[in-house]
């Protein structure tokens, strides 16, 4: 991919600067990323009353994205697995006529 298809951009995370570099099509949805990653960390370091670049706000941060990350591929999973029935479904029906 050329340099110029790619944005370097910087973004304050939990009270440390990054700078990731970006393919250009993709620089919004990397900077509501790290919002929202300020966002829950904010949140927990309010909660347990500490530093926003503490390493557990980090790990508790991380583990959240994680299960929601598995949540919804196993809910995906179940969605494709019912539209996968719906359309054998149709198509019996459709072969009935």
């Amino acid at each position: 991919m050329a340099d110029e298809d790619r944005l370097k951009i910087t973004r304050k995370i939990l009270g440390e600067n990054f700078n990731p570099s970006v393919k250009r099509e993709d620089e919004e949805v990397y900077r509501k990323a790290a919002d929202e990653i300020n966002e829950v960390g904010d949140v927990y370091a309010k909660h347990f009353n500490l530093d926003v670049n503490n390493n557990l706000i980090l790990k508790a941060v991380t583990l959240q994205f994680a299960v929601h990350n598995i949540k919804n591929r196993n809910q995906l999973s179940k969605l494709v697995s019912l539209i996968n029935e719906l359309n054998l479904d149709l198509e019996e029906f459709l072969a009935q006529e």
